[in-house]
């Protein structure tokens, strides 16, 4: 599958763009790939998340054939998504054809470039279906015990605990925190 969805890279500055296709919050994830020199990349956004549990596997449509990502890319490209237009965005998961070990180290060696040059780092802290996060983000007086703990439970979401996030949040110019 990977030969289908992956041409390979033609330089060593090269990069993919996920171009996601709009749609609703029930439609099928609908994408596509392009390659792009680094320094003449259109415009897009650089992803920061947590890969989490590939169990169970998710699955988008690129270029009409099926990829599988993790639940949690999965979930991100959904929030992402816009209903009335595309986004172009690199995630590495997709981006970078992990079954090609020397891509993935040579992409590794690009990675402080693709995050500084991304016009902003979408980073998805994952669902918070309780507004955790949110509370946390706009806590002011520090001083209560409720909200202490809800800034406490920020900082235990799975993407605090990647090594990768100092890198992609040191080197971007504009970080937008993304989750429910």
């Amino acid at each position: 599958m990977a030969g289908q969805i992956y041409i390979p890279l033609p330089t060593a500055d090269s990069i993919r763009l996920l171009r996601l296709a709009p749609g609703s919050n029930d439609d099928h994830i609908t994408c596509e790939l392009e390659i792009f020199s680094l320094n003449k990349a259109p415009t897009y956004e650089a992803l920061s998340y947590v890969w989490g549990n590939p169990q169970p596997a998710a699955s988008i449509l690129n270029r009409g054939l099926a990829q599988t990502v993790t639940p949690n890319l999965e979930k991100a490209l959904r929030r992402l998504r816009q209903p009335d237009r595309e986004r172009v965005i690199w995630a590495d998961a997709i981006c970078i054809n992990q079954e090609d070990i020397h891509e993935r180290e040579c992409q590794v060696l690009l990675m402080q470039a693709i995050y500084n040059q991304a016009s902003k780092v979408l980073v998805w802290l994952g669902d918070d279906e309780f507004g955790q996060a949110e509370k946390a983000l706009r806590v002011i007086n520090l001083a209560s015990v409720e909200k202490w703990a809800s800034l406490r439970w920020l900082f235990e979401r799975p993407w605090f605990s990647r090594t990768w996030i100092i890198q992609e949040v040191a080197f971007a110019d504009s970080i937008i925190m993304i989750g429910q």
